[in-house]
């Protein structure tokens, strides 16, 4: 028997997201899942703009005759499934509920709201950087937003340097700084772009341009001195408000208000996200800005 390569689930995906709403009917809910959905900005896609889910009973349930029963689904209640058309990401099937995720890390409040710094996550170790095409395009993105911060933002060369490398680490922990790259769930990019972001990027990088490292930096560049992305219009203030060496901070605004991934990357501080980041930021500064040493790192370990 030959078996068809693409009958409808072949290529089936997990996840995990919060109800939203239910509709008219009770039989389907809408869910933000998280990874493909921001959790708390609707800009991309609100709430109504949500695909249908269906829901999974079990089999001692049937609707026979229009009489059976329904699911007890209510809004903010977590739900695992799967996507049954892969990576289409339009068909999601709820299978089942699990209880909301508690202790797993910092409020994203205590950075991201009034000003205030970040604390913890140990010292700052900078990442060794080796030759190769990674550490060609941590140069060349390094300084051309350096020399844009300079240039429109009026900042000394330490700041920027700062800065500019705090991105490059960030982007590092994205996408490993190769702009060709899409990831498992459609991502693409420096940034790993997604949503409306993504097609707003292939407007301004279109066809073969959207691999383009300077296409994308010149887009990312607009969301970064612009307010045009939800919280990222917010990034150019955070980070005027920073010490020198201040990489944790920057790193955890660039995380927080730029790049707003599922919040566990932002409130884990000791996680691999912000680790990574900020100790390949350090390493990028300590190559190409010629400024700080390890000891300036370890002081620079603020607690604001």
């Amino acid at each position: 028997m030959t078996i068809e390569s693409d009958y409808y689930g072949n290529n089936t995906k997990w996840w995990v997201g919060i109800v939203k709403d239910t509709t008219s009917d009770n039989s389907t809910v809408k869910v933000r899942i998280f990874g493909i959905h921001h959790m708390d900005d609707q800009t991309d896609i609100p709430n109504s703009e949500l695909p249908e889910a269906l829901v999974v009973y079990p089999v001692t349930m049937s609707d026979k005759g229009g009489s059976g029963g329904h699911h007890n689904l209510t809004a903010d209640t977590w739900v695992v499934g799967i996507w049954a058309d892969g990576e289409n990401f339009q068909q999601p099937i709820v299978l089942g509920t699990i209880n909301k995720a508690t202790g797993r890390g910092r409020e994203v409040g205590s950075g991201a709201t009034g000003g205030g710094a970040v604390t913890g996550g140990g010292a700052v170790t900078p990442t060794t950087l080796t030759s190769g095409q990674t550490t060609d395009n941590a140069k060349t993105i390094f300084n051309y937003l350096r020399d844009k911060m300079i240039n429109n933002w009026k900042v000394s060369k330490d700041k920027a340097n700062l800065f500019a490398a705090s991105f490059v680490g960030v982007w590092y922990f994205e996408s490993k700084l190769n702009p060709t790259i899409t990831n498992s769930i459609g991502a693409t990019g420096l940034a790993q772009w997604l949503g409306g972001r993504k097609r707003n990027l292939y407007k301004n990088c279109p066809g073969s341009k959207a691999g383009d490292l300077k296409c994308q930096l010149d887009f990312a560049w607009s969301e970064i001195d612009g307010p045009n992305v939800g919280d990222s219009g917010k990034i150019k203030s955070r980070l005027l408000q920073l010490p020198l060496f201040d990489v944790k901070n920057a790193v955890y605004a660039i995380t927080a208000f730029y790049e707003r991934p599922e919040a566990v990357h932002v409130k884990n501080l000791d996680g691999n996200y912000q680790k990574t980041a900020r100790n390949y930021a350090a390493g990028v500064v300590k190559s190409f800005g010629n400024v700080p040493t390890q000891a300036d790192w370890n002081n620079a370990d603020y607690r604001l």
